[in-house]
């Protein structure tokens, strides 16, 4: 029977053994990436890892070279191997519209383009929203400025979503076995499948990571509470409630002391998921008038003196 397997990672190195297995024997890989002009050259052996990564900016650099090994090899396998990020790729082509001379009033609202730009603009207000927020003497305010990015973050993922879920469907068409990357966060992507493709085809989803957060969490995923405020607004977007309060305070402690530094692991280690499990797990332990407490006193602080901070306040409870 035809599917469509939906495998949620993250791009950490941790996670590339992982991938490589589930990955394995899929006619079509459907990365969750922009395209590249020359990921047929990577491909092929026509252009060196460093020049290719050149032409892009890749949040996760070491993540990204690790990542080119693997496509290289799934590659000689025979898997087909499609770059697919319609969001990204149309947010590029409007940074080029605006460079040639193109202003906003030039983009109609309506137009795939015109909600991408919108998606977008609001994302990035809501962005520096929090930044210029971040350094109040009102922690109610800061919460606030939190809980409005978390919102439009969600926004945005369920556009981009949508747009990668049509774009895959059209894949789907073509390839009988087709495996669709996405990050942990994109839980709005299997719904938008399940609409968009082809009758007849098996939906799968599979958490990557599962095994290893269940040892450390009981659970198939880690995540922070942050994530889970996102998540909650991707399916009620206008929802408020103390629960909503209390995870945009805690979210405010988790990103203090949450390592951001890529670490190189080897097959079966899993850093990056240990920490940010032991980070939610203290988080967890925060009340709302906690989180108020050791904001202030953590956010100019470094990872490492932020976390045995907050460490020590549960310790002692001042």
């Amino acid at each position: 029977m035809p599917t469509c397997t939906v495998l949620f990672t993250s791009h950490r190195p941790e996670t590339l053994p992982l991938a490589e297995q589930a990955m394995a024997g899929a006619s079509c890989v459907v990365l969750e990436e922009p395209a590249h002009p020359r990921f047929r050259d990577m491909l092929a052996g026509r252009v060196s890892d460093d020049d290719y990564l050149m032409a892009a900016d890749y949040e996760f650099p070491a993540f990204a070279r690790a990542s080119l090994d693997l496509y290289r090899r799934l590659h000689a396998a025979g898997a087909v191997l499609v770059q697919c990020d319609p969001f990204l790729d149309e947010l590029f082509a409007i940074h080029e519209f605006f460079l040639a001379g193109g202003a906003p009033p030039d983009i109609a609202p309506d137009s795939l383009r015109g909600m991408v730009y919108a998606a977008e603009r609001d994302w990035s207000a809501a962005l520096l929203g929090f930044y210029s927020a971040s350094g109040s003497e009102d922690f109610r305010e800061v919460v606030r400025s939190v809980q409005a990015f978390a919102r439009a973050d969600a926004a945005r993922g369920r556009l981009r979503d949508a747009m990668r879920a049509r774009a895959a469907a059209r894949l789907a068409e073509e390839y009988p076995d087709l495996t669709v990357e996405a990050g942990y966060i994109h839980a709005a992507l299997p719904g938008a499948l399940r609409r968009a493709l082809p009758p007849g085809r098996t939906l799968r989803l599979r958490w990557l990571l599962e095994p290893a957060a269940r040892a450390l969490t009981g659970k198939r995923q880690v995540l922070g509470p942050g994530d889970v405020l996102t998540l909650l607004y991707t399916f009620r977007p206008r929802h408020e409630s103390p629960r909503a309060d209390l995870l945009a305070a805690r979210a405010l402690v988790y990103i203090k002391i949450l390592g951001k530094d890529e670490q190189e692991a080897a097959p079966g280690e899993y850093p990056h998921t240990r920490d940010e499990a032991a980070c939610a797990a203290l988080a967890a332990k925060l009340g709302y008038a906690d989180c108020a407490a050791l904001y202030p006193r953590l956010r100019h602080l470094p990872k490492a003196h932020a976390r045995a901070l907050a460490e020590a306040y549960l310790r002692r409870g001042v």
